[in-house]
């Protein structure tokens, strides 16, 4: 939500442009390992969209990579990054006006409590955020997601207001599963690192494509 004062008039051009703080923004939820629950944040009264739950960051700053920004921002709200041991990006935002959000996963081994700022008025360490986690249109048009299971996590591709899926992998390790997500581009792609699949087979893929089993 925040950025550098520096850079406030630029960003605040940007939002009279586009609707948008700043013309890239990125943010992060966090994710604990050993508790595997993430972490979000309930925004404050006078920011922009007021006493809403979302993402931890902000506009990105002349000469920030999305990534940097995601780390400065966490500082700024309240959170000690030495805590954190790596920053998955996960999926890119792009609207019509030109302004893209840089969407990543960030992982801490233990659960911590930040110090909130004036930015945010709540936080909360929770599982099950929302049914797909990163939903995201692909280059084809189609839509891909990751969802959270009882073991494990899955890569849903095909997802569709009717079905949640035409195809879903899953994967022990959410580390793995996220990463593999950020390489899916169209319908037909396969992730790397899964351990299982459904529908099993192609055969099973086609059988399941003409109608419900």
């Amino acid at each position: 939500m925040s950025s550098s004062p520096d850079f406030d008039d630029e960003h605040a051009t940007a939002l009279g442009e586009t609707g948008f703080w700043g013309r890239r923004a990125a943010g992060c939820l966090v994710y604990c390992r050993e508790t595997d629950r993430l972490l979000i944040q309930k925004r404050s009264s006078i920011v922009l969209e007021p006493n809403t739950w979302g993402t931890w960051g902000g506009a990105v700053d002349p000469g920030e990579t999305p990534v940097e920004t995601v780390y400065r921002e966490l500082r700024e709200e309240g959170v000690e990054t030495e805590l954190l041991t790596k920053a998955i990006p996960v999926f890119v935002f792009t609207h019509e006006s030109g302004f893209s959000y840089h969407n990543f996963i960030v992982v801490t081994e233990e659960e911590f409590e930040p110090v909130l700022t004036w930015e945010a008025a709540d936080f909360q360490w929770m599982r099950d955020v929302a049914l797909f986690l990163g939903a995201k249109r692909l280059e084809d048009g189609s839509y891909a997601g990751v969802q959270r299971l009882m073991f494990t996590t899955a890569i849903c591709i095909g997802v569709t207001p009717m079905t949640a899926f035409q195809r879903r992998y899953c994967f022990n390790d959410l580390g793995q599963c996220l990463h593999s997500y950020s390489e899916i581009k169209q319908l037909g792609d396969e992730p790397e690192g899964w351990i299982a699949r459904r529908p099993k087979v192609e055969e099973d893929y086609l059988t399941y494509n003409d109608g419900p089993r």
